[in-house]
Parts: C-alpha cells; sequence; structure tokens
C-alpha cells in the first residue's frame, strides 16, 4: 500500500517578507525526516521524501517550508 502524506511548518513573514534564514533553519531541521523504516505492531513500513519546498501562504502572512512524503507499508506480519 502507499499513500502520500503532508507536513507544514509555518514561518511567520517580517515586515511583508519571508524570513528566508528562519526557512532555511527549518529545512535543515526537517533532513531527519527524509528516509525511515521499521515495523510498527507486526507492520513494516517505509517513508521518504518525495517533495520539499518553500511556499507562500498570503492569507497568514506567513511562508512554510513543505514536506511531502511517500509512505509504504511493505507487509503485515501475522501474528
Amino acid at each position: 500500500y502507499r499513500c502520500f502524506a503532508e507536513v507544514n511548518w509555518l514561518v511567520p513573514d517580517i515586515k511583508g517578507e519571508a524570513d528566508r534564514s528562519r526557512l532555511s533553519a527549518v529545512e535543515r531541521l526537517v533532513k531527519p525526516l527524509y528516509y525511515r523504516q521499521g515495523v510498527i505492531d507486526g507492520t513494516q513500513y517505509r517513508y521518504r521524501k518525495y517533495s520539499l519546498g518553500i511556499e507562500q501562504e498570503r492569507g497568514l502572512d506567513c511562508h512554510y517550508v513543505n514536506l511531502r512524503l511517500l509512505i509504504e507499508i511493505q507487509k503485515v506480519i501475522e501474528k
């Protein structure tokens, strides 16, 4: 099975402009989330970065880092 999940980290704008230094810092902090695999309750899973980008949200006067993850359920282990 495959699905996508999107995670967003909002960074408020400063005087109407993107806070590039904080956005870059958030991107660096997100890197450990790029790939992971494991087993939960007997189910093997893996997820990986599908895309990463910076977007603007005009209604909230902020920009955000958007991480899109591809999640794969690899094997359900019967108990």
